[in-house]
């Protein structure tokens, strides 16, 4: 599988590559026929890359049996097959504890309430536009927080940083922490999670290290309203129910 991937990305060689995955999928079947679980998903992988969309019964056969097996990772091969249903496969994947399907878990940008660059300066629209994507991203983030801080996937824990630090400066920028449902995720520390990184790995620490930058970056999330301009809210607040009410506290 890592000659056929090299020929395959980095000697761009389309047909040394189809022989040594041919090649492999004559050990993995053997391999998933004595037992090996993992070995049903690598060579489902290996049969899309000869066959092509021709097989993609076949592949997601394979993959459906590692999973039946017990293989959770294999449904990040799903999401790899099925881009229409990926963030299913992988939700469903990482929520039995899969760190493949949960380091890519991120909220969707589809559909939220009042997109476009119209009427910035009206706190309620980008607070009800938050408010939705801050569901989307605590759905990822209660997902993440299980599988890196119970099931120990350890990089799992880059992208739990990473959203969590996206979490905070929507909360930042426009006031969430009263929302009840917000609360608990809210209240974890960015500092105290990173703590627990502090292992002898020196290549968990490096890949740690390259990484740093995105626990303070929303570059891909410049479209929300929430980071379109510094807002000031006037004497609006969002209350615990999610609702944009006036508080006179403010007067």
């Amino acid at each position: 599988m890592g000659l056929a991937e090299m020929f395959l990305y980095y000697k761009d060689d389309d047909d040394m590559a189809k022989t040594y995955y041919t090649q492999a999928m004559q050990f993995l079947k053997t391999q998933a026929q004595k037992g090996d679980v993992e070995a049903y998903a690598l060579w489902g992988i290996a049969l899309k890359e000869v066959s092509g969309y021709h097989s993609k019964r076949e592949v997601m056969q394979l993959y459906q049996k590692a999973i039946d097996l017990g293989y959770v990772d294999a449904y990040d091969c799903l999401a790899g097959l099925d881009y229409e249903r990926a963030d299913d496969y992988r939700k469903q994947g990482a929520r039995l504890g899969s760190g493949e399907c949960a380091k890519f878990l991120r909220p969707s940008m589809d559909n939220l309430p009042y997109e476009g660059r119209d009427d910035l300066e009206d706190f309620k629209l980008a607070a009800t536009q938050a408010i939705e994507f801050m569901d989307r991203l605590m759905e990822c983030l209660k997902i993440q927080k299980f599988v890196a801080l119970h099931c120990r996937h350890h990089r799992v824990f880059l992208r739990l940083l990473e959203n969590l630090s996206l979490a905070k400066a929507i909360n930042g920028h426009i006031g969430l922490h009263n929302v009840e449902r917000y609360e608990a995720l809210l209240e974890l520390k960015i500092k105290e999670i990173a703590d627990t990184l502090d292992r002898p790995n020196a290549r968990f620490a490096k890949i740690l290290g390259r990484n740093q930058w995105r626990f303070d970056a929303f570059a891909d999330y410049t479209n929300l309203r929430v980071f379109a301009k510094p807002y000031d809210s006037g004497y609006q607040r969002v209350n615990t129910d999610g609702e944009v009410e006036f508080d006179d506290s403010l007067l």
